[in-house]
């Protein structure tokens, strides 16, 4: 109903019918009802009932990031043997182009696997990484520039950001990557062409904002924002567009975790994103993130690996593979590997020459003693033993659990060769 000009309300009407006294046996009725004002019982419900699907919507995609977590972590021990002996085979083939182009072809195989086990990953991640003061600005530019060099004639591209730096505590690749993927979904949107925006603004919130996944709470707020001019979002699909390999695309176009990973990179940024859509009319995706105020750090410089003078390393993974191909990536950089796949094992052969072994490479999931429950018992034994922690996906806990246990290093599995040479470096200094 209508109670002022521009005020509507929701009523609620409750009536029944009784026999008129007055004319009983000519079976007249007479109608009694009431009219009262529900808007607020009916906002309240309405309320409600979007906060029960916030709840179930993210209790489903806990459950499934726990699923690809673990199949994801299986997965990243094959790539380990892929990629190790890969690169071992590279340098071997050298002198032959023909061989060096089919090996070469192998491993960029399977760096796009590794890169695909690595959203699974991000997306199932319970912990963020290390993060750092961001500029968001540069990012914009950066994603702008690669947009518009493989734009094509009918596809606009509109980059706006504010004059002032916008800094915020994250990673910039995930942010980069969060950018690219909202980026790519609203390009493969419009076929035909259209307008692109990916616009960034400081905005200040004095009370909290609801968005379709969460709340955003009052304070200083990076916002960035991604509009397309598309074919818009179905309304009976967009509330499953976050969960992972949930896609609209043809077979064979897309995995269906490019939104999935979106919302993990916001989730461990602290912050909040939304969509809107219009069969049609386009779509827009607003991502809010924490605004901090701090002065420019410049990034420190990496130090060039070095080989090794032969020092004892011993490496632990429970998979024959990979620990086959650790232990000739650590022979093939200088350093004497001596490998275990039981970790007990492991343990008992260091607890007998405890001074034998300048340092250790374990991974962190396996039976037995877990890396960081090795960790804690190869410090009892040697207090000064460097010790390198390598795994893809540590669960939850694992940032908590490696600071327990003392580690000195993580690595993110699969093992790569540059990596393994950098930990060590840090250990044993330049040659």
């Amino acid at each position: 109903m209508q109670r002022a000009e521009d005020e509507w309300i929701t009523v609620g009407v409750n009536g029944y019918a009784i026999e008129d006294p007055t004319r009983r046996k000519a079976g007249r009725r007479r109608i009694i009802g009431f009219v009262s004002d529900v808007s607020e019982r009916v906002r309240a419900e309405a309320e409600r009932q979007a906060l029960a699907a916030q709840l179930r919507q993210a209790q489903k995609m806990e459950a499934v990031g726990r699923l690809a977590g673990g199949i994801a972590h299986d997965f990243n021990n094959i790539l380990g043997a892929i990629l190790g002996y890969g690169e071992l085979a590279q340098a071997r083939a050298e002198s032959d182009p023909q061989l060096k182009r089919y090996v070469d072809t192998i491993v960029s195989a399977g760096n796009r696997a590794k890169a695909l086990v690595a959203q699974i990953l991000a997306y199932s991640r319970a912990e963020s990484g290390m993060l750092e003061p961001v500029i968001l600005g540069p990012v914009l530019a950066e994603v702008g520039e690669l947009l518009q060099g493989s734009a094509t004639a009918n596809l606009e591209v509109r980059i706006a950001a504010p004059a002032e730096e916008t800094v915020v505590m994250g990673d910039p690749t995930r942010l980069h990557q969060l950018l690219m993927n909202l980026a790519s979904n609203a390009r493969q949107a419009m076929a035909d062409g259209g307008v692109l925006e990916i616009a960034l603004e400081r905005r200040a919130l004095t009370a909290p904002e609801r968005t379709r996944l969460a709340e955003v709470a009052p304070g200083e707020w990076a916002v960035l924002s991604v509009k397309d001019t598309g074919s818009g979002i179905p309304a009976e699909v967009i509330d499953r567009i976050f969960e992972p390999f949930f896609t609209t695309k043809p077979a064979g176009r897309g995995t269906g975790l490019g939104l999935a990973l979106v919302h993990s990179i916001v989730r461990e940024h602290g912050g909040a994103i939304d969509v809107k859509s219009e069969p049609g009319q386009g779509t827009t995706f607003t991502v809010w993130l924490p605004r901090i105020e701090v002065e420019q750090v410049a990034p420190a410089e990496e130090a060039a690996a070095v080989p090794g003078r032969g020092q004892a390393v011993l490496a632990v993974d429970d998979e024959p593979e990979v620990l086959a191909a650790l232990e000739d990536m650590l022979a093939a950089l200088g350093y004497e590997p001596t490998g275990f796949t039981d970790s007990r094992a492991a343990l008992e052969a260091f607890r007998a020459e405890p001074q034998r072994f300048e340092a250790v490479i374990s991974d962190e999931v396996m039976p037995g003693l877990a890396g960081t429950q090795l960790a804690v018992q190869l410090r009892a034994a040697n207090p000064n033993i460097p010790i390198v922690i390598a795994t893809g996906y540590g669960g939850a806990g694992f940032e908590t659990r490696v600071h327990a246990a003392g580690v000195n290093r993580v690595l993110r599995k699969p093992y790569r060769m540059q990596q393994i040479a950098e930990a060590l470096r840090g250990f044993f200094g330049p040659s």
